[in-house]
């Protein structure tokens, strides 16, 4: 039996026209090359039974385009050969050693955040189904050159909302419940399932939250790269080198800084 490959996959494409909010897609393209290179060296040194690190690169017009190919990509290359995928954004840091792979049976992610997911080569082929069906709903022309939703039709998030309805079949009545406990805790009664997204919710820290206070370390962190209240490649950076020096109360102190816990300037431009 031929082994099962465990992948990490990233998406940098080169845009043309528009990122979100941005307009200098130069400046924009260096930035994520250097979170790119933050990101690599942190899954090297701290990610568990890796094979291989994949980085889809292509062209095309603005981040619409590029979010629906790479929903396809990531289909194909799930259903090419058995593998397990931890696909993470750019502006992601592993910051201690940590073990995804193998570990979970099930589509994976935050119940609202889809910058890091884990494809399981046990994925049920229903939730693939829900995705195709939405994508075909899903109009990638229409880009950032648009009014934003709901004033216009440029919806950003238009790929988070397609996963969050994995997410949402996936947990059913429990939907909306899993952010009610810390790290390890896990109500009784939950289904099999809804415990395991709970048990994959705790590897994770994003800014904009509060960080653990309860001596635990998530060992991934999610720092926002289209943030504009601090520089995130320098985030990315410092976070990297406080995790080689395994100074994780370090990472705690960094991530506790008030433009890390509360977001000061608006998700979307007025």
């Amino acid at each position: 039996m031929a082994k099962i490959k465990n992948y990490i996959v990233l998406k940098n494409y080169n845009l043309t026209d528009g990122f979100f909010v941005f307009k200098n897609m130069e400046e924009t393209h260096n930035k994520y090359m250097q979170m790119e290179e933050t990101l690599v060296e942190s899954a090297h040194l701290f990610v568990k039974d890796l094979d291989e690190i994949i980085v889809d690169r292509k062209t095309v017009k603005h981040d619409q385009i590029m979010f629906k190919d790479h929903m396809r990509l990531l289909d194909e290359r799930f259903h090419a050969e058995s593998c397990n995928i931890l696909y993470c954004d750019l502006d992601v840091v592993f910051t201690r050693p940590i073990d995804i792979f193998g570990k979970y049976t099930e589509f994976s992610m935050l119940e609202n955040q889809c910058g890091i997911r884990y494809y399981p080569h046990t994925m049920s082929e229903h939730l693939w189904n829900i995705q195709r069906t939405l994508m075909h709903e899903w109009n990638e022309a229409i880009g950032p050159d648009q009014p934003f939703w709901p004033e216009g039709p440029y919806n950003w998030q238009r790929e988070q909302d397609i996963y969050c309805e994995l997410i949402k079949d996936i947990l059913g009545d429990y939907t909306g419940l899993l952010n009610e406990t810390w790290a390890g805790v896990v109500k009784s009664g939950w289904s099999p399932k809804a415990e395991q997204l709970r048990e994959f919710f705790t590897n994770i820290h994003c800014v904009y939250n509060e960080y653990p206070t309860d001596g635990f370390h998530p060992g991934i962190i999610h720092y926002n790269g289209t943030a504009t209240a601090f520089d995130p490649v320098s985030t990315g950076k410092q976070l990297l080198n406080l995790a080689k020096n395994e100074d994780l109360d370090g990472i705690k102190a960094l991530m506790s800084l008030t433009r890390y816990v509360k977001r000061i300037t608006p998700i979307f431009p007025k």
